[in-house]
Parts: C-alpha cells; sequence; structure tokens
C-alpha cells in the first residue's frame, strides 16, 4: 500500500473544513495571506539586498512559493 499518493494531509484537512466551518475559513486565508506577505518581504529584501534580480515577478514568486509550501507532498 503506498501511502505517499494520498497528498498532503494538513492541506487535505484544510480543503475538507473550509468548506464546513467559515471561522476556520477565515483563519485559513489569514494564514495564506499572512506566509504571502511573509515570501513577499523575503523576496523584497532579496532584491533590495541583490540576491534577486531587479526584475523578478514579485507577486508571480510569491505564488509560486505558495503552491509549493501548501500544495507539495
Amino acid at each position: 500500500d503506498n501511502t505517499s499518493d494520498r497528498g498532503c494531509l494538513i492541506t487535505n484537512c484544510t480543503t475538507e473544513l473550509v468548506n464546513q466551518n467559515k471561522e476556520i475559513d477565515a483563519y485559513v486565508a489569514d494564514s495564506v495571506e499572512a506566509t504571502k506577505d511573509f515570501f513577499r518581504q523575503l523576496i523584497l529584501i532579496g532584491i533590495e539586498n541583490g540576491d534577486f534580480d531587479q526584475d523578478i515577478e514579485v507577486e508571480k514568486t510569491v505564488l509560486y512559493f505558495i503552491q509549493v509550501l501548501h500544495f507539495a507532498y
């Protein structure tokens, strides 16, 4: 039995619960926004320090990081 193809436990639970409870939905939305803000700040600091190219697409990169964080398994 290969259990690795069931996906991320946290993502799966979150997906199920947000449809059933508005408080959880709001908490998850706030958490995702806070995580996006964190990544955005890191990218902007990286641009300022010269670690990232000036022309990096910040918002697309933030969304990529969110996807990898929440949906990778």
